[in-house]
């Protein structure tokens, strides 16, 4: 009997040592689970579905429900168009697109992102959508290629539009 009341301390020690951890990490865990939970649910329920599913609150579970927004997949409404320029002379690309949220459009030449550090290269984004990617001066053999404008917002797949840049040689005419 002597043995066995020297072992509850040791076991009353290890259960209430468990139930701190449990009432620690649980919250912790709960909370973990539901903002992944929440994402998946935005994520795979585009069309503004009801999702329950628990949400903790200062240590304790709710049940709620979840409206979630429209969401819509980036589309491209203006493509930029092929053009031909005069070696010297100025090339510009515009390119539109719309979706929920607002997509963010970057540029690629040769599928390589163009950055807005290269002196010649501008990209404006504008209201609506709209960016425009400007090249000046226009360089012979190191600005005619194909030129794409891809739009994205976290919504389904990437869109996007190619088109390509002819570079003449000979004087630029105003």
């Amino acid at each position: 009997m002597g043995l066995q009341m020297a072992a509850l301390p040791q076991a009353a020690n290890f259960v209430a040592v468990s139930l701190i951890i449990i009432l620690i990490w649980t919250p912790v865990f709960i909370d973990a689970v539901l903002r992944l939970k929440g994402k998946i649910a935005k994520k795979n329920n585009p069309n503004g579905e009801k999702i329950e599913f628990l949400r903790q609150d200062n240590g304790r579970c709710h049940k709620s429900v979840d409206i979630v927004a429209k969401l819509h997949p980036p589309e491209i409404i203006k493509k930029p168009q092929n053009q031909g320029v005069r070696v010297g002379g100025v090339a510009s690309f515009y390119c539109a697109a719309r979706g929920d949220p607002p997509p963010s459009i970057v540029w690629r030449k040769n599928g390589k992102k163009v950055s807005g550090t290269q002196s010649r290269y501008t990209v404006l984004e504008q209201t609506g959508g709209v960016s425009i990617l400007r090249i000046e001066p226009v360089r012979a053999g190191r600005d005619d290629a194909p030129y794409e404008c891809v739009a994205e917002n976290g919504v389904g797949d990437a869109v996007s539009a190619d088109a390509t840049l002819t570079v003449y040689e000979g004087k630029h005419s105003e």
